[in-house]
């Protein structure tokens, strides 16, 4: 593991200012995502998008196409065709919602149920990775702040959106 002193992490004066933070988080997200992704990948056979869907689908169980991708954050065509890979792979089922023939109800398969221990045990190794230099303190520390900087951060997006 490299020392912090020797990481690639410019400062201030590489970005604008104001978009400095911002750049870290984007930064460590892709790191993440990318590790997440060739790990979820060489596994298990799916993105770490596709988990999240699994995830989702475990928890509620036959949500359907526009529920799926409103609880993801996902456009609904790029949920269509997530959903099409997962049905491909046998992961999960869409059938047609009996109150509206027009909406699919999507849930998983037994094989898709069965694949969330592995993901679980997955995701918790990347995390465990990913904190791993931290002591438990830092970690609570770090949890705390990330909540924090979430709670600030939703009021501001909607006047952002609102006043745009």
């Amino acid at each position: 593991m490299k020392n912090v002193d020797q990481l690639p992490v410019g400062g201030p004066g590489d970005v604008l200012a104001e978009n400095w933070l911002i750049r870290r988080f984007v930064e460590v997200d892709r790191a993440i995502s990318r590790s997440t992704d060739q790990q979820l990948n060489s596994l298990v056979g799916i993105s770490s998008t596709q988990a999240k869907a699994i995830a989702c689908l475990a928890h509620q169980p036959c949500l359907t196409q526009a529920q799926l991708a409103h609880r993801l954050n996902y456009d609904v065509g790029a949920m269509s065709r997530l959903i099409s890979h997962l049905v491909a792979a046998g992961i999960a089922t869409k059938s047609r919602q009996p109150q509206d023939r027009r909406s699919w109800s999507i849930s998983l398969t037994g094989r898709g149920a069965d694949m969330l221990a592995d993901i679980a045990a997955i995701l918790k190794a990347i995390d465990d990775r990913s904190t791993g230099a931290l002591t438990n303190d830092e970690e609570y520390f770090l949890v705390a702040l990330l909540k924090r900087l979430l709670v600030n951060a939703a009021p501001h997006m909607e006047r952002v959106t609102k006043s745009a």
